[in-house]
């Protein structure tokens, strides 16, 4: 089955589901829960069922022979949906498969959650469900309670100390993950900054993965030890959570990490890590969307890296210059003309005849000269785009008709 993000999964919970206030009609007695479909047992056999929270009694289900409409059928009202009944929903998540970074695949009780949307189910008291399961004996119920807790901007304030209180005593390391992820834009708070910086070096390495973005943050720029632990991150044994810090290291404003992110991206067998380097560097010069850092130390080393020779297939990096050729924006913007008139350092023709450069080297990769033409375009004069299609004409590359192309089709915009 096809992998479905966990981001996702929070969509579906924290956003798509509408909840009800707290009523004087709360329902807190339950159905009998057990759906039909069961694996077969002996009715002496104690290890086929196990205990719920509440005290009763449920057997495990034959979950992938089963529907989403099967996982619902025994919610008695969906427009008061009891507590016990959502958590017994939430619990089946404990039969869906997750790999190693907690990738959920494709599952029924995803679809269950949405076909209760759908049917603008409502739960009776959300503030009861998020505590019983933050208390839950099920990790996976803790963890997905969380999700509960989040809306586009982070964890909810009404929800923080129900969620703080697992920081304490958590051990299981889904749930620990979910709570790096839902408290990813608090750490000014210095209990969370503390976690965080903690199971940033967790030896599971999604977790420091997940701890490395939330520290790179520009939330956590004020934060003390953000700017180290991150340097100290570069060398994270995982080559996803280095990928993370390099893409990410340049949100928090800092030049102090532009000398180790321009080491490896002047390395060309490090060329994996160069779009993630390049992300970095242009959030400190350019800045966009927001355009707010002018970081000249950061622009000169873009430069040193468009300039960088000898070129071949991986170097220049085709998704590093698509970087900075689309942090321009296509059309008039007032926030890029109030930074332009601050970076005084910041010289599209410099830029504009490195790529010149590259077009012009036959060792280019092809998709990097597209990327180069793509950079000219956007920074560059009509004219200097115009002088593109000599240079392409008269180059001896092996891709040049893919490359004239490519050029003939952006020319024609």
């Amino acid at each position: 089955m096809k992998k479905t993000l966990i981001t996702i999964l929070t969509t579906v919970l924290a956003v798509g589901l509408v909840f009800t206030g707290c009523g004087d009609n709360k329902d807190k007695s339950t159905a009998d829960n057990t759906p039909e479909h069961l694996v077969e047992e002996s009715d002496a056999e104690e290890t086929d069922a196990e205990e719920t929270d509440n005290g009763e009694e449920i057997k495990d289900l034959d979950y992938e022979n089963m529907t989403a409409e099967d996982l619902i059928k025994d919610i008695k009202d969906i427009e008061n949906i009891t507590t016990d009944e959502t958590l017994t929903l939430l619990e089946t998540y404990k039969y869906v498969e997750m790999d190693d970074r907690f990738n959920m695949e494709d599952n029924i009780t995803n679809e269950a959650f949405s076909l209760l949307r759908e049917r603008n189910a409502n739960y009776n008291d959300i503030t009861e469900i998020l505590e019983q399961g933050s208390q839950s004996s099920e990790a996976i119920v803790r963890a997905e309670v969380l999700q509960f807790m989040v809306s586009m901007f982070g964890i909810k304030d009404e929800y923080k100390e129900i969620a703080l209180k697992l920081l304490k005593t958590e051990e299981d390391p889904y749930v620990l993950y979910t709570l790096v992820k839902v408290f990813g834009n608090e750490l000014s708070n210095p209990e969370v900054a503390d976690f965080t910086f903690k199971m940033s070096e967790h030896e599971n390495p999604a977790i420091r993965d997940k701890a490395a973005y939330a520290i790179a943050s520009p939330w956590s720029k004020e934060v003390d030890g953000t700017v180290e632990r991150l340097i100290e991150m570069m060398e994270d044994k995982d080559e996803e959570v280095r990928k993370t810090v390099y893409k990410n290291a340049g949100r928090v404003g800092d030049e102090r990490i532009i000398d180790p992110i321009v080491k490896t991206l002047m390395d060309p067998e490090q060329y994996d890590f160069h779009s993630n380097c390049m992300d970095s560097l242009a959030a400190l010069w350019i800045g966009f969307p927001s355009y707010e850092n002018t970081s000249e130390k950061a622009y000169r080393a873009t430069i040193e890296y468009f300039k960088f020779t000898p070129r071949n297939e991986n170097v220049p990096y085709w998704s590093a210059i698509s970087t900075i050729a689309t942090a321009k924006p296509e059309t008039q913007d007032d926030k890029f003309q109030i930074w332009e008139g601050k970076a005084s350092f910041y010289n599209p023709s410099e830029l504009i005849d490195s790529m010149f450069d590259i077009l012009k080297d036959p060792e280019t990769n092809w998709m990097a000269c597209n990327s180069a033409i793509d950079l000219v375009q956007r920074h560059g004069t009509e004219e200097q785009f115009g002088s593109i299609k000599e240079i392409i004409e008269s180059s001896e590359h092996p891709d040049k008709d893919t490359i004239l192309n490519s050029y003939n089709g952006k020319s024609n915009k």
